[in-house]
């Protein structure tokens, strides 16, 4: 799997947004242990409507071709999201591109608000990016230039 950094956001919050080469299915969540795409669509469907829920709803089975990866901002944490293309850019979302991810995260860990979060448990995005293509059961190629 090869990945293609697409977006940086560092005014409206520090996130990062790839494009993977294959469909992401399955995830670790810190909470809640392994879990696939389907599973957080089916929790997330009820709080979305209109034309993202079709979107997602199309996206059962077929996994994810994007993953935000995000740095609280808060504290020290930083975590991975799928994340969809609504194919609607700039207006009609508040950050002006078309990527809207999931609020359920599928690989980081959670750290403290309280004590400030816990750096040694923050790693380089491509650290999660290639975790994420070995749960699921992909070669790890690297970052596209």
């Amino acid at each position: 799997m090869q990945v293609k950094l697409i977006h940086r956001e560092t005014k409206k919050g520090n996130y990062r947004i790839y494009k993977v080469s294959e469909p992401i299915k399955k995830g670790i969540s810190d909470l809640f242990g392994e879990t696939t795409i389907d599973k957080i669509i089916e929790s997330n469907k009820d709080r979305v409507s209109g034309k993202f829920r079709v979107i997602m709803l199309e996206r059962l089975g077929k996994g994810v071709e994007y993953v935000t990866i995000s740095d609280a901002l808060t504290h020290i944490e930083r975590l991975a999201f799928p994340t969809f293309d609504t194919g609607e850019p700039g207006e009609r979302l508040p950050h002006g591109h078309p990527y809207v991810p999931l609020c359920f995260e599928i690989e980081g860990k959670r750290t403290e608000m309280i004590s400030g979060g816990d750096a040694r448990k923050v790693y380089p995005d491509l650290v999660y990016l290639r975790r994420l293509a070995q749960i699921n059961g992909y070669k790890w190629e690297g970052e596209e230039e």
